[in-house]
Formats: C-alpha cells, sequence, structure tokens
C-alpha cells in the first residue's frame, strides 16, 4: 500500500522518518546539500557535501526566512 502513497512537496506539521527525507533529498538530485539533526542520544550532527563554509552557511541563512514565514501556517 506504501506504493500508492504520494508525498507532499509542502511544507507540513506532520513528523517523519529521517529516512524518507533523506530519500526526497536524493530523488531532487540536489548539488549542494547540508545535513543536521540530532542522534537518538541528543547530540548535534552536521555535515555537507561541499568544503566551503561560508556556502553552508548561506544556505542556512536562506531557510531561515523560508521556516520562519511558515511557522504562522
Amino acid at each position: 500500500m506504501e506504493s500508492n502513497v504520494v508525498p507532499f512537496p509542502g511544507m507540513t506539521k506532520i513528523s517523519h522518518r529521517p529516512e524518507q527525507i533523506l530519500r526526497a533529498a536524493i530523488d531532487a538530485d540536489l548539488d549542494t546539500v547540508i545535513v543536521l539533526g540530532h542522534t537518538k542520544s541528543g547530540e548535534f550532527w552536521f555535515s555537507g557535501n561541499k568544503s566551503d563554509a561560508f556556502e553552508a552557511l548561506w544556505l542556512l541563512e536562506r531557510a531561515k526566512p523560508v521556516l520562519l514565514a511558515s511557522e504562522g501556517e
């Protein structure tokens, strides 16, 4: 039955398994990616495919207004 489920492409307040999000990122054929989160033991974890820290910070800053705008929805 899972093959009949179509992922919603927009913002949602429903939580998803990390595997679903990572699979969607792979399917999106991204050029640059940043992954961050918390391990099950509560440690912060961060990684990206580019070695340019300024580009990573720029992407995170671009995400902030999108996330802040969606908070009221």
